[in-house]
C-alpha cells in the first residue's frame, strides 16, 4: 500500500478500523519523529492517537460553528456556540501540534488529551 492509497480522497467509504491503519492515515504527511529509536517507536502510537483525537475535535468545532452561524438569526440556540476565530485558532494549534517532532515530547504528553494540547498550543506557540 502506498501513501497515495491512504489519502482521504482515495479511501472512499473505507474508514480505518485497525490501530495500524489509523496510525498509517494519521502519519501521512507528518515530519519524521526525532530521538532515539526506542523513543521514536514509543512516541509513534501516541502521536497518531492524539492527532486523530485533535482532528476529530476540530471537525466537531467546525460543525458547531456552522450550526452557530445558521442559527444566529433564530430562537434556536446551539449547545456549544463556536466562532470562526475559535475554529481558526484550533486549526493553527493543530498545525503546530502536527509539526512537533521530538519523540520525547510526545512521550511526556502521552496522557494529555487532545483538547488540552490544542488549548496549550493556542496560548503558547512554543509549547
Amino acid at each position: 500500500m502506498s501513501q497515495d492509497d491512504l489519502m482521504p480522497e482515495n479511501l472512499g467509504d473505507q474508514t480505518p478500523r485497525s490501530e495500524r491503519s489509523i496510525r498509517a492515515v494519521a502519519e501521512v504527511g507528518l515530519p519524521e519523529l526525532t530521538g532515539s529509536e526506542q523513543d521514536v517507536e514509543a512516541a509513534r502510537e501516541t502521536r497518531a492517537r492524539l492527532l486523530v483525537e485533535a482532528d476529530d475535535l476540530l471537525t466537531e468545532m467546525r460543525t458547531n460553528h456552522i450550526l452557530t452561524e445558521e442559527q444566529k438569526d433564530t430562537a434556536i440556540t446551539v449547545a456549544q456556540p463556536i466562532t470562526h476565530a475559535q475554529v481558526v485558532q484550533a486549526q493553527i494549534a493543530l498545525d503546530r501540534l502536527r509539526h512537533k517532532t521530538e519523540a520525547s515530547w510526545w512521550i511526556a504528553h502521552k496522557n494529555d488529551g487532545a483538547a488540552a494540547l490544542l488549548a496549550a498550543f493556542a496560548v503558547n506557540p512554543n509549547f
